[in-house]
């Protein structure tokens, strides 16, 4: 018998997304990246959900999310454990690139997650590893030549 998959499916046809409004699961296990957790109204979701309404609404992207694209970025604090400000970094990539559209920003935190960014820090660190890798790397020897010429002149 096939094993059920452990990756949560993040692609949402627009056209297809119907939301349910005052549907709750209560006590069902969800299976996620080899971790079980239990789905309950106890959750302290709501907070943290109008965190995330809040900086939606801060980057332009209040008229572009679905709730159920909000609940798909929700999940990246609930159940992956990073920090709602790295999802600010990501939404606010995004806007500072005019991209407002939910693949764009979840394509952006799949790769931080990848990377084992969890945290505004660690976000942080990631660009200075960055840099400093581009600043280690060895000019060749003619160019080094060149630009000491042009800087002597």
């Amino acid at each position: 018998m096939d094993e059920p998959s452990t990756e949560r499916s993040r692609i949402v046809d627009d056209t297809a997304t119907q939301v349910r409004v005052g549907k709750v699961s209560i006590g069902k296990s969800k299976v996620s990246e080899g971790k079980v957790s239990e789905n309950t109204t106890d959750q302290p979701t709501g907070p943290l959900r109008n965190q995330l309404a809040d900086l939606v609404a801060m980057h332009g992207f209040a008229d572009h999310l679905t709730p159920l694209q909000l609940n798909q970025l929700l999940e990246y604090v609930t159940e992956d454990g990073m920090e709602i400000g790295v999802l600010n970094l990501a939404l606010q990539d995004a806007s500072n690139r005019a991209i407002r559209n939910f693949k764009y920003v979840d394509a952006i935190l799949r790769a931080k997650l990848n990377e084992g960014v969890k945290s505004v820090a660690d976000w942080h660190a990631g660009k200075e590893t960055h840099k400093q890798a581009v600043a280690d790397e060895k000019v060749p020897d003619w160019m080094q030549e060149l630009n000491d010429k042009l800087e002597g002149s």
